[in-house]
């Protein structure tokens, strides 16, 4: 409310709070001016909270005069000890529906106090439409969310194009709303994107990064921006739209629990053409476990390539850090969506040590509420201290509770979760039903069935991305242990590997998984299972060769050769690679088949493990001639023409050291380097069309893929200078484009610790 009064009213309110407020939750001692109304000063605000007011039968008319009465107490005491000035306007503000006739019980009991001012009654009703009237409340004080029907407030708030498109976005959060409380890393990412339009969401598991960064999506959304999921660059590149305002969200970015190479190489990649792309329109969210962000940071080269990525510093928003003032509302709102009076005083009891133990965790009270506290109920624990040590030991050990859980599936359902680590992130039903059939028949009927037997515990059904049904992992710690289960099962770490897809076979290289990132090659613990392993490589590569998947896996096993400590298995592992490599190579330079994505992906294995390379000539004269009958044409090349062309050139003059030493290259490379410079002046030229926004948008977009194709070309100054007269250029036509949608976050909470009372304010739980 003083947020309210302050965005309605001007600066010159002042917000007030704590113990010694003097009866004043805001105040003005000057002339207000609203909505072309004066209202003389001193003007006081006082606000009154009463609880369950807005319940189906609630009597709150009592409550509400008590409150009054109360109040009226307490100013009677401060005039008589002159810690007091009149009033010349008296507002009430309640939560509670205000009927007529407590409005003039209130109103008659206020004015016998101040004869002399106007008394202004305000029900929760008056408070709703304030609200409405500031939107950008709901985005600095999300909890607000939910008191209110989500639909219903979409619906009015969000165009409906705008929602289609983010539909997953909204049931991704819809359960976070009632339970969300906005905390210090929130409210950093907020201040990063406006100032980088990227932020990056690091920590611990289970410490609430993938919930701010939905969250905040979430407020964009309000805002009619639409808010994407985007698993990997492609899905930011399918998205993208120049002409409208998107928030991309990539939730893991670089693995789910443990560091992806493939998911790097694809954001380094691709990474230099999204910064570009990013502004006060467009913004993406990156959440990663700290210790995969520095492996991926490490593993990424991005020198030379994203020029305006800023450093880690200036965008990465820690989310490990939670006051006790946090953690307490974290705790308090998860308690009331408890059903009884006994599980809400269960968590009031123990609310001291839970909020104060070291373990304390979001994601472990989310579990505490919706598994622990049910279960003390049914088996009618009551002795206080018992409830706090099983309270306290839930969040201290929950991998103990997840392990007997899990432990008591039968094996067609551990199956059933085993074959969720066969899939990259999230699964549709079709395709994990295909997946579990490799580890036992089982017909479709069977499978649903056991699906929904473990949905809600271990996993949940959702809307993906592409708006269909997915199946996903409740949180990614359970996805952790049911890998350390399998880890703990030679027999099924063999069944597993023998029938693994390539995702399977990245998990088993895996080096940096776990929650501190130290679990590494978690499926091969010895030569036999190395051997296994290399077995299900032979045939998922070879047989027949799919040089696609053979690349993938090259550079997965350059990461985890790099990656272990356990020279055996590395031997093992570079022996197998020279093998697949060396098939590659022999299948590449006889039929001619090779691409330069794939000679991209290959490269960086071949330089790390040694191993021998594919003929570049015919590849290198193929590009060339295909860029020059572009080149002589009319319209530019396409931009990924010119990106292949410039990635080969690059990989030639790092790689192939004698090649690149030939005059036939050298001279190749000049000219079409000269002619390809020429061609951009002529697009210099260019100038945007007020009249013709959309038109504006589409040249914008391309002459910005031109500038980032030419970050392939080479680094030499003149290309350099060119790059930025076209970014430019690109600039002055996105800003004829007509995208309007200014959003900004103001939330300036203060540092309340030394006014926190704990034990008050769990009291009404």
């Amino acid at each position: 409310m003083q947020s309210a009064l302050k965005a309605e009213l001007g600066l010159l309110v002042e917000a007030w709070g704590g113990s010694g407020d003097f009866g004043r939750d805001a105040y003005c001692p000057v002339r207000l001016h609203s909505g072309g109304t004066e209202i003389d000063g001193p003007t006081i605000f006082q606000v009154k909270f009463i609880e369950n007011a807005n319940s189906a039968g609630a009597d709150f008319s009592a409550a509400v005069q008590h409150a009054t009465a109360k109040e009226v107490s307490r100013i009677q005491k401060r005039r008589a000890s002159r810690d007091w000035i009149e009033p010349r306007n008296y507002f009430f503000y309640t939560n509670a529906p205000v009927a007529s006739r407590s409005r003039r019980s209130i109103e008659e009991a206020l004015q016998h106090e101040f004869p002399q001012a106007t008394i202004h009654i305000n029900g929760g009703s008056d408070i709703c439409a304030l609200l409405d009237l500031h939107p950008e409340l709901r985005r600095s004080f999300p909890e607000l969310l939910s008191l209110r029907d989500l639909d219903a407030l979409l619906k009015d708030a969000v165009n409906a194009e705008v929602l289609q498109r983010s539909l997953a976005a909204v049931e991704e959060t819809r359960e976070l709303v009632p339970v969300f409380v906005p905390t210090q890393a929130y409210d950093k990412t907020w201040r990063v994107l406006e100032e980088h339009s990227f932020a990056v969401l690091d920590g611990p598991p289970e410490m609430g990064k993938t919930a701010i960064a939905r969250t905040v999506a979430f407020g964009h959304l309000l805002a009619d921006w639409q808010a994407i999921d985007c698993r990997r660059p492609g899905d930011f590149f399918a998205a993208y739209d120049g002409r409208l305002p998107q928030i991309f969200v990539a939730d893991d970015a670089f693995g789910r629990t443990e560091f992806d190479p493939t998911l790097a190489n694809e954001w380094e990649r691709d990474l230099p053409k999204i910064i570009t792309r990013l502004d006060t329109k467009h913004r993406l969210i990156w959440t990663t476990r700290k210790h995969i962000l520095q492996r991926a940071l490490y593993e990424m080269d991005l020198s030379g390539k994203a020029r305006k990525f800023p450093s880690p510093g200036e965008i990465v928003v820690t989310a490990e850090d939670l006051s006790l003032e946090e953690r307490a509302r974290i705790l308090y709102r998860h308690g009331k969506l408890l059903a009884t009076h006994m599980g809400r005083d269960f968590i009031r009891r123990a609310s001291p040590q839970l909020v104060n133990d070291k373990h304390f965790t979001p994601e472990r009270i989310r579990r505490l509420v919706t598994e622990v506290i049910p279960e003390l109920l049914n088996d009618g624990r009551a002795n206080d201290e018992e409830i706090t040590q099983a309270l306290v030991a839930a969040i201290r050990n929950p991998s103990d509770r997840m392990r007997k859980s899990f432990r008591k599936l039968s094996d067609q359902h551990q199956w059933l979760l085993i074959s969720m680590l066969q899939m990259h992130n999230q699964a549709g039903p079709s395709a994990l039903f295909q997946c579990f059939q490799d580890f036992g028949q089982v017909t479709q009927q069977q499978f649903d069935v056991l699906l929904d037997q473990v949905v809600g515990t271990f996993v949940k059904r959702k809307m993906g991305t592409w708006r269909s049904e997915v199946v996903d992992w409740i949180h990614p710690s359970y996805r952790d242990l049911v890998i350390e289960e399998l880890r703990e099962r030679p027999d099924r770490r063999e069944a597993f590997i023998n029938n693994a897809s390539i995702t399977g076979l990245i998990l088993a290289l895996s080096t940096t998984g776990g929650a501190d990132g130290d679990r590494s090659l978690p499926l091969m613990p010895d030569s036999a299972a190395t051997a296994t392993f290399a077995n299900r490589a032979r045939h998922l590569c070879l047989s027949p060769l799919d040089t696609g998947v053979l690349t993938v896996l090259l550079g997965a096993i350059a990461t985890a050769v790099q990656g272990t400590d356990e020279p055996k298995i590395a031997d093992a592992l570079r022996t197998l690679a020279h093998e697949l490599a060396a098939e590659a190579v022999k299948f590449w330079n006889s039929s001619g088949k090779l691409y330069v994505f794939e000679l991209q992906r290959f490269i960086g294995p071949a330089k790390s493990l040694g191993l021998p390379l594919p003929d570049i000539n015919d590849l290198w004269l193929s590009h060339c001639q295909e860029l020059k009958e572009a080149l002589g044409g009319h319209g530019m090349p396409d931009a990924e023409e010119i990106e292949d062309w410039g990635d080969l050139r690059n990989i030639i003059e790092v790689s192939y050291g004698r090649f690149a030493a030939s005059n036939d290259f050298m001279i190749s490379a000049r000219d079409i380097e000269e002619s390809l410079f020429e061609r951009v002046e002529d697009e210099l030229s260019r100038s945007p069309d007020p009249s013709e926004p959309d038109d504006n948008n589409n040249e914008a977009d391309r002459i910005a893929s031109l500038a980032d194709a030419l970050g392939h070309v080479g680094a030499t100054g003149a290309n350099e200078f060119v790059r930025l007269r076209l970014t430019t250029l690109a600039d002055e036509f996105r800003s004829y484009a007509g995208v309007d949608s200014d959003l900004s976050y103001d939330r300036k909470d203060t540092d309340r610790a030394a006014l926190f009372d704990l034990e008050a304010f769990f009291r009404d739980l």
